[in-house]
């Protein structure tokens, strides 16, 4: 009779990791910088707007995450890390995309953490992408 390994649990960052090195994410991902540098240039318009929203927010909430799993009340095991980010991500994205303050102060914090200029429009009808945070 062949011995059953049973797996160790993992951590909650381990989680979090797996779930970005997973190949939907990663493909998620792909689709959003090969939409933004290439797609846009070529076909701007409707579609590739909202092709850079449904990739952005799909994987967005895992990188909110990774600080989460890095708290000290984060346990082995929990799972429930990507809902709170699922909301801040969905939450933000809909302020950012209706409030004229919040997509500013947007503006200026994403332009400070990439180095250089970011811009994305203003546009309420991109709310149409928030079901992509089901992805997560």
């Amino acid at each position: 009779m062949t011995p059953t390994v049973t797996p160790a649990p993992r951590g909650p960052l381990a989680h979090v990791l797996a779930a970005l090195a997973h190949p939907l994410c990663l493909a998620e991902v792909a689709l959003l910088l090969v939409n933004d540098h290439l797609l846009k240039a070529a076909w701007p318009g409707w579609l590739t707007g909202k092709l850079s929203d449904v990739a952005g927010l799909a994987f967005a909430p895992l990188l909110e995450a990774l600080p989460l799993a890095l708290l000290p009340t984060a346990r082995r095991g929990d799972r429930w890390l990507l809902w709170p980010a699922i909301a801040a991500t969905g939450l933000w994205f809909a302020a950012a995309k209706t409030l004229p303050e919040v997509h500013e102060a947007s503006l200026a914090l994403l332009s400070t953490l990439t180095g250089g200029p970011f811009t994305f429009q203003r546009d309420p009808s991109d709310l149409l992408a928030l079901p992509a945070l089901l992805a997560a």
